[in-house]
């Protein structure tokens, strides 16, 4: 894996999932490593307001809603601006053009968000995911994976990155697709 020294200064995006598993309680003190290791690394954590829409918006009851609404607000949330939305949707359709077996209901329009946050840094940010399916590896990095080990079982933390080369050939890849039926069909 990366040294640490990548990591060091930057700023981290943290996926719905990874807030999911840390507000459980019986496991919340076993994902305090991976807030040791931004904190050692002067890693700055951020959330998007679809973060909060995805983690608070599911709420069970009334108290469990006020209880994530309040936890949630002790990092800072940035919002979804319209460049953010065309960048998502930009790859959203370059992970569809890409990898076609990918099923709407696999990549979620917040994930799409979260995607393009990190995108947008070039390289300042990265993720932190407990779901990499959610992230191609087509398109990102991992950069890191932290086993975090509970009642005989084991959840995977991954440090997703940008990846510019992945990037830049990817979205190429999208630009010049479909040219094909196009001339196909003017020719009929």
């Amino acid at each position: 894996m990366i040294e640490d020294e990548f990591f060091k200064d930057k700023y981290a995006l943290l996926d719905v999932n990874i807030l999911s598993e840390m507000t459980k309680s019986k496991r919340a003190e076993k994902f305090r490593s991976v807030f040791e290791f931004l904190k050692n690394n002067n890693i700055e954590i951020f959330l998007t307001d679809s973060t909060c829409f995805e983690f608070v918006g599911f709420s069970r009851n009334k108290t469990n809603y006020d209880f994530l609404k309040n936890w949630i607000k002790k990092f800072p949330i940035i919002p979804t601006r319209e460049n953010d939305i065309k960048l998502a949707t930009l790859i959203s359709s370059i992970y569809k053009c890409c990898h076609s077996d990918i099923s709407p209901k696999q990549i979620s329009y917040c994930d799409c968000l979260y995607a393009a946050q990190i995108v947008k840094f070039e390289g300042r940010a990265f993720l932190v995911t407990t779901n990499i399916h959610d992230y191609p590896v087509s398109l990102f990095d991992i950069k890191k994976i932290s086993i975090i080990e509970y009642d005989g079982k084991a959840v995977f933390v991954a440090f997703m990155a940008y990846n510019e080369r992945k990037w830049r050939e990817l979205k190429s890849k999208f630009e010049n697709s479909g040219y094909e039926k196009t001339i196909a069909t003017l020719t009929l």
